[in-house]
Formats: C-alpha cells, sequence, structure tokens
C-alpha cells in the first residue's frame, strides 16, 4: 500500500512539474534570452530627432525564449525596450526606444531606431522585456547623452546652465554630442537646436 501511495505521489509530482513547464512555455524567461550590440556613443532628445541606434552602429540584437529555451515568435515589439542599466541617468520618454518588429520564428529581433529622452549616461544599457529587465550579464556597452542635461524630459532654461559650466569648464560628457573629446561650437549648434523640444 504504501509503496502505491510513494508512486502516486511520484506520479502527480510529475504532473505538476510538466504542467508548470508548460504553463510556462511561451512567457519570456529572461535568464534564457540575450541581447548584444557593438557598443556606441549617440546624443538623443525628448523629441526623438536626434541620432538613432542603428546609425551609430550601436544596434540591439535580442533573442527572446521562455523558460525550455525554447524561442518565442511574434512576441510583441512593444513589450521590448531600453533602459539605462543605472536608475535615473536617462531617462527615456514613455514608448521611447522598442523594437523595431516582433520577434521572427527565431525568437529574433532588433532595435536599430531613434531614441526619445534626456539625461546621460556612459553605460551600460540594459534590455526590459514585459517590465523585466535582463539579467547583468547582458547589460549593453551604449552611451548617451542629450541637449536635456537634466534628464527632465523637456530642454529648456534648466539645461542651459549644466551646458555653459560644460562648455567653459571640465570636459564633461554629458555635454559632447560629437563625442569628440572637446565641447566647442559645434555642440553649441546642436544644444540650441533642441531648446524647447519636449516628449511628443
Amino acid at each position: 500500500m504504501t509503496n502505491r501511495r510513494l508512486l502516486s505521489l511520484a506520479t502527480a509530482a510529475v504532473g505538476v512539474i510538466a504542467l508548470a513547464g508548460f504553463a510556462s512555455a511561451g512567457i519570456p524567461d529572461v535568464n534564457n534570452c540575450t541581447a548584444s550590440s557593438a557598443g556606441g556613443t549617440l546624443y538623443i532628445c525628448p523629441s526623438g530627432d536626434a541620432e538613432s541606434l542603428g546609425g551609430v552602429g550601436a544596434g540591439v540584437s535580442i533573442t527572446v525564449r521562455d523558460v525550455n529555451s525554447v524561442a518565442i515568435a511574434n512576441y510583441p515589439a512593444q513589450d521590448v525596450w531600453l533602459k539605462s542599466a543605472v536608475a535615473g541617468q536617462v531617462n527615456l520618454c514613455q514608448g521611447g526606444l522598442t523594437a523595431d518588429a516582433n520577434t521572427d520564428a527565431l525568437g529574433q529581433t532588433v532595435m536599430t531606431g531613434v531614441p526619445s529622452g534626456g539625461g546621460c549616461t556612459q553605460g551600460p544599457m540594459q534590455v526590459v522585456l514585459s517590465g523585466v529587465a535582463l539579467p547583468i550579464t547582458q547589460n549593453l556597452s551604449i552611451r548617451m547623452n542629450s541637449p536635456d542635461i537634466t534628464g527632465d524630459l523637456n530642454t529648456n532654461l534648466a539645461d542651459v546652465g549644466p551646458f555653459s559650466a560644460a562648455l567653459n569648464g571640465a570636459y564633461n560628457f554629458c555635454a559632447d554630442y560629437f563625442d569628440n573629446g572637446v565641447i566647442n561650437l559645434a555642440d553649441v549648434g546642436i544644444f540650441s537646436t533642441h531648446l524647447g523640444h519636449v516628449c511628443n
């Protein structure tokens, strides 16, 4: 009798495990997902009229898999986005940068678009799937700066002070929109062009 009970319990346990695996099929498991980028530097603007990831060679390739490491096809592009790995350094507008398309049959998609946002980071960035960030082992060496230096998603007079300080003082990456190690009239031109820009 005891052996039958043990067999019944073992069978039930296997069934529960199988159901759990089945229930998780098609749901991303961030530990089985990957993201990669050659890395790069770009300047961004809240209105989305600055540089693109693809344009600076920093496009991100993403593969979405479930708990069973099975590729998830047609995973929604709007549920794949980018954020700063360090909170508060770069703030993206809502929908500020998502994948270019839903995942294909191999669970793959790319992110090459123009981020809408402000702030400044020397990296890294993280890919987020439906609100859950991929592990730090998947962090991306992407640097961003913006004429919206304060990162409040409004390029206005509050940004003039920090930009002037960078122009007239010690080098500050946050104001070097050409990423050439100097802050000069070329950066002034970019800064002034984006004054007044906010998230669309």
